[in-house]
Formats: C-alpha cells, structure tokens, sequence
C-alpha cells in the first residue's frame, strides 16, 4: 500500500473522535460535521510527514492507528528526538494558528493511518470551543485543569459515598448563623455562662472599655477553667478567655477554617470581613452544614492518654485522602491534611514520652527533613527526622541532654514506626546519633556539607536541607536556616553539586503505545512518577531556593515565592505549579488505590494505565521540567552539562 488519501468512514472517524480528547468534548452534531470536513491518509512506515522548515501545514494530523517520532535539527546540525506519539496524538496545530512551515521533522515508524483536518475548519472550531482552545494552548487554562482532575476522579476514583463539594465550595460566612455575641471584660463568669445559656451560643467575644476585641470564651473554657478548678464564679471572664482571637476571612473556604481549626487546635474561629468580626464559627457549625469533617480524627489524637492508643489512627488515613480527593480537593490541601495529621500524631508521642521520662533537660526542637520537612508527604512516607537541642559548655550537662535526647528520640521512632510510619532505610532518623545533636554540632555539620561538599554530602542535602520545625523551640529552626543561608550565599559553588544532579534526571520523552521513551531512544515498561516527575520540581525549587535566600521549605510556596521576588517568570511558575500538582496528585490517587487493595503503595504506574488526558498532561509536565532546566543552565550561566557537575 503506497502513501494516499481515503474515503473517511463516518461510523468509524466518528467513534474514534468520541474517544479522542480533546474533539470527545465536543458535541455530535460537530463530530459528525467534523468527519464530513475530513479526509484519511496513509503512510507506509518510514515516511517523511513533514519536514523540517519546509513542509506547508495545511491539515491538522490526527493518529487514528499506527505511530510517529518528532525530532528536531538545531542550527548545529544536531538531531534532537523530541517526542514520539501513538493513536489519538496531533500535530500540525500550532503551525497552523501561527501561519509557519512545519518545525520539526515528523516520521511514521510504523505504517500509519492519519485523520486530516483542514486547517481553516480546525481555526473555526478552536473559536467555537474554548476547550480546544485551551487543550492546545502550550499553556494550561485553569478551565482545561478542571476538566482534568474532573476526569481524574471519574477514572481513578470508584465513588463509595455521597459526597459534596461544600468543603471546598462554600465559603465560611454561608455557614456563619448570626452576629457573636459580646461582653465585657469585666462580666462575671456567672453572667458570661447564663448568656450563653440563654442565646444558645457556644462561645462569646470579650471587649475591653474601648470596645476593642480581646479575647473569647467558649463552652469549653467554662469547664476546664472553671468547673474542672473550682473558680469562683464571680471571678472576672478575663480570666479565662482565650487570647488573642484567632480569625479565618469570611470569603475563606470552609477548609480553609478547617486547617486552621486543626493546625491552631481550637474549635472556635472569628470570622472576620474588612477588619470587622461579623460572626463565629465552630467545628460543629461546619460538621452539620457539611455532613462531614476530618476533625474527629485529630480529637482522636488529642484524646490518647498511652502511646499504645495512638498506633491504629493511621488506618483512617486512607479513608481521609478519600473524602477529600471524592470532595473535589487537588493535591496540595490533600498533602497539607496529610502533613498536619502527621505532626499532630508526632507531637502527641512526644508529650507522652516525655511524660514518661521526665522534662528534658533543655531545649530542644524536632526536624522534620524530606518530604516531611516539605510538608509534602503522601502514604506511608518513610520517617526522615532529625533533633536539635541547646549547647552546653559544662562536660557534664553536654553528657546528660545527649544521654536523655537519644533515648527520647529512639523511643519516638519506634513509637513512629508502630503507628504506621516505616523506618528509613537510610537511617536518616533522629535515634542514629550522627542526627541527634547539639545546635553547635550542627552548625559545624552544615557547614562541612557546605565549604567542602563531598559526593555523598551532596545525597544527605538533599533530604536535610528541606528542614523545618515539627515539635520544640522553632528557632533553632530558624536559626539554623539564616547559618545555612548565609552559608550558601557565600559559597555558590557549592550549588554547582546540586545542579549537576538536577540536570542529570532528564525527563522522558513522550509515551508510545504502553512503553515509556526516553532521550536516547529506550524505552521502558514502568514511569517512576517520584523520581522523573516529582523530584524534579523539588530540586529547582531547592537550588533557586537556596540561590536566593528563601526560606520556604514547600515546593509550591517556594515557587510561588520566587515568582513574587522575580526570579522565575510568572508563566513559568503558573505551568509549573499547575503541572507539579497534577503529578502529585496523580501519585496520590494511584497510592491510595494500592492502599485499598491492601498492596505497599508506591510511586510506579504503567503507562497501560494512563488515560490519553494523563499521559497528555505528563507530556506537559515533561516539557515544564525542560524549561526549569533551561532557566537554571540560564541563571548559573551554564551552557553544558559539563560546566554544571564536572569542574
């Protein structure tokens, strides 16, 4: 059979077009004119499609059977392989909208059946169909994202309960009930309780004379301050309320006075609008307007009076990144649940360790490192920790607080372990004693990673430079970045080693039938989504992060942060935000089905398992990981791979 056009098959283009994103968004009745506007070519395997800066795009090509490789000659006479593409794939699109020859050499490597689509009738339909529009666009509209994680859901998601999007849709002030009642600071207890009584209310706002808001007190407050004590109940409110007010915007979204319910461990938020509080919210307004709440989980952190009763709550994770992902939640308020559960349960161990073992003997602070020191933790994350404590001069006193802090972190780790986070097998854990140390040791540790890196160092930076503050004293956290900061600003070279890492993980090409395609033409069966799509977001943020003084731990805040201070383009960090969260939350979704059926979760998926709209948005991602890494060759004035790891 030798190259040519054929007669369309309307029943065939048809179902074809159906099952095709992104013409499968469009109506039948423009499928069906579609197909009578198209034509359907042959070519035989080795053909040259287009060609390179010569070839006139005058039809979109769209697979219906059969494959085809994209690569690129720059002005150096080198061919570059950009992408290969299988059924459903198009090309020709951009040429056409930008009215140039075809930009890149496109060769069947298989015998191939292409559906043609005039150019003209394909511009029309791109103005009639804001969807096509936006899937074409090289960058993703927040309309095509919706369309995608709307699609997520339905495919990776067998829903097992009526849920509502209220959590993530209604705002707090739809839940607010009526304006809060106010008193005195100087009301009595007594009066403040019958009020209450009275109105119905749970909790009031304490003004002081000027009518300024000082405090408030709750249901809870009267017993535990009150009743539990045996206060005199003519005593003064003041002396119970709690102080200051903690607030959530009235335009906020209900998870949003969710998180800071937990996170602030309160059940009573002002809800504030143009500085004014107009209400009060509480925990059980949000579980009966919504249905439901993760709070009880986190109650049940609070109530554990033995470390033995903390080591089932993990079971109820899953069930948790369920209800959130069924509401309509995207990776990153998933990942920040995931996170605080996380650090509820770590600083509830800890409390009752140190119940058991007495107060320390100084000061101290938990690090999380890694994932967790990013606030970016998924199933099952392996524990990364590390503890700091204060610096003694006194021989004796150095001995004790390291003899308490050893025993105090071993048993925090096996605790850990028993509740359902695994050891790491790397032993970056605070009960190793090379991360259990004083604030000088660590300095000292920074330090030698920092002015004479050394390949190994450069792994363990890797997972220690992510740190953050999870239990104790937060400024030995802080502390601790301003040395490493200053460190690293004075020594830049030193992130030459964490480049030449970065740039070393190319992405993948592209995917072809079931196998993943890499840049020297491999192919491989399995796609690691932690290692090829995820890390490489992670280290640009760290290395650009570290560049330029920021002291945010989280990809997405970082990103956004170097965005605000204009050290990456504001479209660059749109794509990448956008293409980072896909990936995570496409992790998020395959781990919890593994969790389901009682499988270890982990990162990898086969590309038999991706959707056309997934592989299409991992393609993004690919090319978004590119772009980061043409910006850092860009920013660290590199113009190889050479010049980046090996002087």
């Amino acid at each position: 059979m030798t190259t040519g056009n054929y007669a369309v098959v309307p029943g065939a283009v048809l179902e074809f077009l159906g099952r095709t994103m992104p013409f499968s968004e469009l109506g039948r009745t423009t499928q069906e004119d579609l197909c009578r506007n198209c034509v359907l070519q042959y070519f035989p395997k080795g053909t040259l499609i287009f060609k390179q800066n010569l070839t006139d795009i005058t039809h979109v090509h769209l697979i219906q059977t059969g494959g085809v490789k994209v690569s690129m000659t720059t002005d150096e006479k080198v061919v570059t392989l950009k992408e290969y593409g299988g059924e459903g794939a198009s090309f020709g699109a951009s040429s056409i909208s930008a009215r140039r020859r075809a930009e890149f050499d496109l060769e069947a490597v298989e015998d191939t059946f292409c559906v043609l689509i005039p150019g003209d009738r394909f511009e029309s339909l791109m103005e009639e169909n804001p969807r096509l529009a936006a899937y074409y666009d090289e960058h993703m509209s927040e309309d095509m994202m919706g369309v995608v994680y709307s699609e997520l859901r339905t495919e990776r998601l067998s829903l097992r309960t009526e849920t509502s999007p209220h959590l993530f849709g209604t705002r707090v002030m739809d839940v607010v009930k009526h304006q809060p009642e106010v008193v005195e600071a100087s009301a009595t207890v007594r009066q403040v309780g019958a009020l209450m009584a009275k109105q119905g209310v749970g909790s009031v706002l304490v003004q002081d004379q000027s009518g300024k808001v000082i405090g408030m007190v709750t249901n809870l407050d009267l017993r535990t301050k009150v009743v539990a004590r045996g206060l005199d109940y003519g005593a003064s409110v003041d002396r119970i309320m709690s102080s200051p007010v903690k607030t959530v915007p009235a335009l906020a979204f209900c998870f949003e006075a969710l998180m800071t319910m937990i996170e602030e461990r309160v059940d009573h938020l002002a809800v504030e609008h143009r500085r004014e509080i107009v209400g009060l919210i509480n925990a059980t307004d949000m579980m009966v307007h919504l249905g439901s709440s993760p709070l009880h989980l986190f109650r049940e952190i609070s109530a554990q009076r033995t470390v033995q009763g903390l080591y089932g709550l993990s079971k109820n994770v899953p069930i948790l990144v369920r209800s959130l992902l069924e509401a309509g939640a995207r990776a990153a308020s998933v990942t920040q649940m995931l996170t605080v559960f996380s650090d509820n349960l770590l600083n509830r161990i800890l409390a009752l360790i140190m119940e058991y073992l007495g107060d320390p003997p100084c000061s101290f602070c938990w690090l999380g490192l890694g994932s967790e020191g990013r606030r970016e933790q998924t199933f099952r994350t392996d524990q990364d920790n590390a503890l700091v404590y204060e610096s003694h001069r006194d021989p004796k006193r150095r001995k004790v607080a390291q003899e308490y802090f050893l025993t105090f972190a071993a048993q925090a780790v096996k605790h850990l372990e028993k509740s359902g986070n695994p050891r790491c097998k790397n032993n970056f854990m605070s009960s190793n004693p090379r991360w259990c140390q004083d604030f000088g040791s660590w300095l000292k540790c920074f330090d030698d990673w920092i002015i004479t890196p050394m390949p190994p160092d450069i792994f363990l930076s890797t997972i220690f430079f992510d740190f953050r503050s999870v239990a104790g004293n937060t400024s030995f956290a802080q502390d601790l970045r301003t040395h490493v900061l200053r460190r690293t600003g004075m020594n830049p070279q030193f992130l030459k080693y964490f480049i030449k890492y970065f740039l070393l993980n190319e992405p993948p090409v592209s995917f072809y039938g079931d196998l993943v395609v890499e840049k020297d033409n491999a192919k491989i069966e399995m796609l690691d989504l932690k290692t090829r799509t995820l890390t490489p977001f992670v280290e640009f943020a760290r290395i650009m992060s570290l560049r330029h003084a920021i002291r945010e731990t989280n990809t997405l805040a970082r990103l956004q942060l170097l965005a605000e201070k204009g050290h990456i383009p504001m479209d660059l960090y749109a794509d990448a935000r956008q293409a980072y969260e896909f990936d995570v939350h496409l992790t998020l979704m395959h781990q919890l089905k593994m969790v389901e059926q009682g499988q270890k979760p982990d990162n990898f998926v086969l590309p038999v398992e991706l959707s056309e709209l997934e592989k299409k948005m991992l393609q993004f991602s690919f090319s978004i990981i590119e772009r980061l890494m043409t910006h850092v060759r860009r920013e660290f004035q590199l113009t190889s791979l050479e010049q980046a790891g090996r002087k």
